[in-house]
């Protein structure tokens, strides 16, 4: 879809114009970079031409969400950023091993230990997204 292409293009510019500073602080790059990305989403104006019916009536289509995985390397030190339903692996001689989760409803949930996950699975919100780049900046 256009407006996914449009999400992604701009959080992919504005996370690569912040990594171009440099590695000396990741972990303050790293959440300044999905800050930014997060903002520059939020300022995409509706897109052109596509629209969809809302109460009866056509309205314009914002872009969409994004997710998105960061990692800087420095020697020997890697650090990941993520927003979404993106993860990330390390990969080794013996095997892959994920190292970050997806915020998710349902890992939430579970993690916060309101419910097992036998429960967790059974709620239609289980799959549901909580976090992710370009939704509402005070949702943040």
């Amino acid at each position: 879809m256009e407006g996914s292409k449009v999400s992604c293009d701009t959080a992919l510019a504005s996370i690569c114009a912040d990594l171009k500073g440099g590695a000396d602080r990741p972990n303050a790059i790293l959440k300044q970079a999905m800050s930014r990305a997060q903002e520059a989403i939020c300022q995409v104006p509706f897109v052109k031409g596509l629209t969809e019916m809302v109460g009866g009536e056509e309205e314009p289509v914002p872009p969409a969400q994004a997710t998105a995985v960061g990692v800087l390397v420095k020697g020997r030190r890697i650090t990941i950023g993520w927003l979404g339903d993106s993860r990330a692996y390390w990969v080794g001689a013996d095997g892959a091993r994920q190292l970050t989760t997806d915020h998710s409803w349902f890992n939430d949930v579970v993690g916060s230990g309101a419910m097992t996950a036998e429960q967790a699975l059974k709620d239609k919100r289980a799959r549901g997204i909580v976090r992710s780049l370009g939704a509402a900046l005070d949702g943040m």
